[in-house]
């Protein structure tokens, strides 16, 4: 991944890219290396995003504790919270 898209990413359009991530980058794909290569979405489409990645792992017995990525994702946290 090495284009930069920003604001203008539909919510569809980053959960697709997000769907093909994962089925390329194997059993554990890193949600925060996907994000960083789309700086300017939304706070809503971030949270997308993990909310996702949260799903796909939890079904497969590799489950992240929320807090965990709240920790990682700063922003996320402020509009949560």
């Amino acid at each position: 991944m090495s284009q930069q898209h920003g604001a203008g990413e539909s919510k569809c359009g980053l959960l697709k890219r997000f769907t093909a991530y994962c089925e390329t980058q194997g059993t554990a794909p890193d949600p925060f290396e996907f994000l960083a290569e789309f700086p300017t979405v939304t706070v809503r489409q971030r949270v997308d995003v993990l909310l996702v990645d949260q799903c796909r792992r939890w079904r497969s017995g590799r489950g992240i504790r929320v807090e965990e990525y709240l920790q990682k994702t700063p922003k996320s946290r402020q509009t949560i919270g």
